[in-house]
């Protein structure tokens, strides 16, 4: 059964050093949320296929279930429900535009270099 729009996901589980940003959501998901592959497509609007892949990478990464960090900063997860931005460029524009964040503070947040979080939210602004 499909999640309420309203559920979140903590912002630090973003932090990981192994996986992408893409890859902890999938795999939040699939640990923490739905059963089935097809639910997290439906909820993403992504393609099945890609999501199993996702997944099937991220396991190759990082075969255990995750211990997420918390940091209370909640993000919600209909932010990634749509293919107009990656979920990365998602997070960082909702850090930088809704939650009022400085680079320097996601980056620190996200386990990030302020360079990569600058070029990222910068990559939003010229999606518009």
């Amino acid at each position: 059964m499909l999640q309420e729009p309203s559920d979140v996901i903590d912002a630090a589980v973003f932090s990981s050093e192994i996986l992408a940003p893409t890859e902890v959501l999938v795999k939040y998901l699939r640990e923490k949320k739905f059963n089935k592959f097809s639910e997290i497509a439906k909820f993403l609007k992504r393609n099945q296929n890609t999501i199993q892949t996702t997944y099937k990478n991220a396991q190759t990464k990082y075969p255990k279930n995750i211990t997420f960090r918390t940091s209370n900063i909640n993000i919600p997860l209909s932010l990634f429900s749509t293919n107009k931005l990656t979920v990365f460029e998602s997070l960082i524009k909702y850090l930088r535009e809704k939650n009022n964040m400085t680079n320097n503070e996601i980056a620190k947040l996200l386990n990030r270099s302020n360079k990569t979080i600058w070029t990222v939210y910068e990559r939003t602004k010229n999606k518009k």
